[in-house]
């Protein structure tokens, strides 16, 4: 093993490790690994023996250029179980990852060594369209952006207090306007109630307590449904305001 691998392995290995034993798991936190990564499928392929049966190549292609297929009906499969049917992004991703898995297929039969290379970064940068972009425009995925535009359709007072009970993920501190205040359903009903006015985001599990603690018997001015991509669960919030 040469020393240039040696060092790809020793940082691609711990980092790796690191991030299969925290709890989160979001895919930009390997970013890092990228380009060790990339340098030793370039090395791999580039070094690869030309005495390998073409069966067993074959193989081998086959069932990468899948997982490239599956990668790329995921999003949309994803998006379909909310009811969100293909995008502009999916569409001309998959378009892009199926040339990209037919350009390599027909390199790697004809014997072609730097052709399929061309091919499967076609079908990397088709599947980028087909599922980040894709998925980017899924609301769904994506709670705060939701929340966000409640608050922008609400005219509220100059010193508004903006409250989350039971969702705390940073993601609504960068979408807001205003300064939300995390605590717990109990608390939040005080803290609104006390408010000139106040828009108070309660998510499910905070919802006994919260409706408990109030005064005065609120009705929600809107529901988001959606998944929370830190623990990969589905929630429901709801939106109260008060004035």
């Amino acid at each position: 093993m040469s020393p240039a691998v040696q060092f790809c392995l020793a940082w691609i290995l711990p980092t790796w490790i690191i991030f299969e034993a925290v709890a989160t798991k979001l895919p930009h936190y390997t970013s890092p690994t990228y380009p060790a990564l990339a340098a030793l499928t370039a090395v791999g392929w580039l070094t690869r023996s030309h005495r390998i049966p073409r069966a067993q190549h074959a193989i081998l292609t086959a069932a990468l250029l899948l997982l490239g297929a599956v990668l790329t009906a995921a999003p949309l499969a994803a998006s379909l179980y909310v009811g969100i049917g293909p995008s502009f992004y999916w569409i001309g991703g998959a378009a892009l990852a199926a040339l990209g898995i037919w350009l390599t297929w027909a390199a790697v039969r004809a014997g072609l060594d730097m052709a399929p290379i061309t091919g499967m970064a076609l079908m990397g940068i088709g599947l980028a369209f087909a599922f980040w972009g894709h998925l980017s425009k899924v609301d769904y995925m994506w709670p705060s952006k939701m929340l966000a535009k409640i608050e922008a359709d609400q005219q509220l007072c100059d010193n508004a207090v903006l409250i989350s009970s039971g969702f705390g993920e940073p993601s609504l501190l960068l979408q807001s306007n205003l300064m939300p205040q995390f605590m717990d359903g109990a608390s939040a009903a005080g803290q609104a109630e006390a408010a000139d006015c106040a828009l108070a985001y309660i998510e499910g599990r905070e919802k006994e307590p919260f409706v408990a603690a109030l005064s005065t018997p609120k009705t929600p001015i809107a529901v988001v449904d959606g998944i929370n991509l830190g623990s990969g669960r589905e929630i429901q919030i709801e939106a109260y305001l008060f004035e």
